[in-house]
């Protein structure tokens, strides 16, 4: 019987497909074009072996070479794999693993996903999952004002202009606590730092004693489809709000790459 480093050990077919995916995970939405000096300093490979693989990348289209002959990026037929991948999973498939991660992180939280009444200016909450006894998440279905709520900003945030002031035109915003926004243009210029900022809280807007970080998750063309957001009872919190901010910062990186999502490599960013 062999030992456990030869069983272990990748024969030469398999650490060629490795090779042939290192070349590809080289290229990133920074840089996406990338001379063979440059793919083989990131892999590690000598030139013979690198031009090699990306002549077999190239001729099956996972590469293009530019016209110049120069560089190379990522081919149409890499795009066409991802599609696929989408089109086998929808939204609530590929946030829901991000859902019971988040829970983990923080086991005395709820976390929710919802999006925009397609009527009005409430959430409806889509998924939910908390490992906390004590807390009552909203139930799947059930709806909240968007103004009040961390996920609602985050939604109203993530509209187009026309859409929002649609929105903002017949929208109800009753006082739930002593900090609810209840101004349409107070609410216009909170929106406006939800954008710029990434996330939304709530810090008990709705109801006294909670705080809520929301985040968008974002499809392949940049558009705010959902949000997350966990919600906390301050007073249980083992985490201070910047933590947990933080940690719902890059969860919102995280779930908009698994969604097809690839941000702009400079300038800021819009929900």
């Amino acid at each position: 019987m062999p030992g456990k480093g030869t069983s272990d050990r990748p024969n030469y077919q398999i650490r060629s497909v490795e090779r042939a995916l290192d070349v590809l995970e080289s290229f990133t939405a920074a840089e996406p074009a990338l001379h063979l000096d440059a793919l083989c300093e990131r892999t590690h490979l000598p030139k013979s072996t690198a031009f090699k693989i990306l002549s077999v990348l190239e001729h099956r289209d996972y590469v293009q070479k530019s016209q110049d002959g120069g560089s190379y990026r990522v081919g149409f037929q890499a795009f066409e794999v991802g599609n696929k991948y989408l089109a086998g999973l929808n939204m609530l498939e590929i946030v829901h693993p991000f859902l019971k991660k988040l829970v983990g992180r923080f086991p005395q939280s709820a976390a929710h996903v919802a999006v925009l009444s397609p009527t009005d200016t409430k959430i409806v909450y889509v998924d939910v999952l908390t490992r906390n006894p004590l807390l009552v998440p909203a139930p799947i279905g059930s709806q909240l004002w968007a103004h009040a709520t961390a996920l609602g900003k985050c939604l109203l945030a993530g509209l187009t202009g026309e859409a929002l002031e649609r929105r903002l035109t017949c929208i109800d915003m009753p006082q739930l606590t002593a900090k609810t926004i209840t101004d349409p243009q107070v609410l216009r210029e909170h929106l406006d730092r939800v954008r710029a900022q990434g996330y939304a809280l709530d810090d008990e807007e709705i109801s006294p004693g909670s705080l809520c970080v929301a985040i968008p998750c974002r499809d392949r063309q940049g558009a705010t489809v959902a949000s997350i957001s966990t919600a906390h009872i301050k007073q249980a919190m083992s985490d201070d709000t910047a933590s947990v901010i933080a940690e719902m910062r890059q969860a919102a990186r995280d779930v908009s790459r698994a969604m097809g999502y690839a941000p702009a490599p400079a300038g800021t960013q819009s929900l």
